[in-house]
């Protein structure tokens, strides 16, 4: 039950940053906010068909489909609009999981042997 609720603070969280960047670089929020949205389902769907487990290559792979997703392929963002974009998604995506567990669960007890 922990890591789902720590995976799913991370998908909010790099949602969350994506979009908060595309606002900081000009670009439209949902042009951020779908973009880290639709990387996080793509990677996971590429980590679990090819049964990936190594947490910096799943890493990479999400850096790398937002790149695609929200460049030229995708929804045209420029190149400073896409690097604070990935830069929020990957900031966030870190930060969130990492507050809820030290802030939340922790005092808490949960998920203390």
């Amino acid at each position: 039950m922990l890591e789902i609720s720590v995976l799913i603070a991370a998908m909010t969280g790099a949602v969350a940053g994506s979009a908060l960047a595309a606002w900081l670089s000009g670009a439209p929020i949902w042009k951020g906010a779908l973009t880290a949205a639709l990387a996080m389902a793509l990677q996971l769907g590429i980590s679990t068909l090819l049964e990936i487990d190594n947490p910096i290559v799943n890493g990479l792979l999400f850096i790398l489909t937002v790149g695609l997703i929200g460049g030229r392929w995708g929804f045209g963002l420029g190149t400073r609009q896409l690097a604070l974009v990935v830069l929020g998604s990957v900031l966030f995506a870190i930060a969130v999981p990492l507050a809820l567990i030290y802030l939340v669960l922790t005092p808490l007890g949960i998920g203390q042997g």
